[in-house]
């Protein structure tokens, strides 16, 4: 192979590779782990729980889910059934993703 095939195979597998790594570190660096920091999970639960309690009595309770992005849906189902709350819909619009709970399973 001549030096000139060999350093265009180089670049075609240099490039590529060195673009890869860029993108797996930037996905790396955005994603959101809901186990990595339980210390911000345990004040997302607090501040869920005094949410729904200043919230029991308007029958209808909407929640950003991305304010709590450390909760899973099952975790945030878990804490506001406990103060009687119950998983109604979902609504995901432009920035937010709503999850909606009332006090009846109407």
């Amino acid at each position: 192979m001549s030096d000139a095939a060999l350093e265009t195979l180089g670049i075609w597998l240099f490039v590529p590779s060195l673009a890869l790594i860029f993108v797996l570190a930037v996905v790396q660096r955005n994603q959101v782990s809901r186990s990595s920091d339980p210390v911000r999970r345990q004040q997302q639960r607090k501040r869920l729980t005094t949410v729904a309690r200043e919230q029991h009595d308007r029958g209808e309770l909407v929640i950003d889910w991305i304010a709590f992005r450390d909760l899973s849906r099952a975790d945030l189902t878990e804490v506001l059934g406990k103060h009687g709350w119950h998983y109604r819909r979902q609504e995901i619009t432009g920035r937010e993703w709503r999850l909606v709970f009332c006090t009846t399973t109407s």
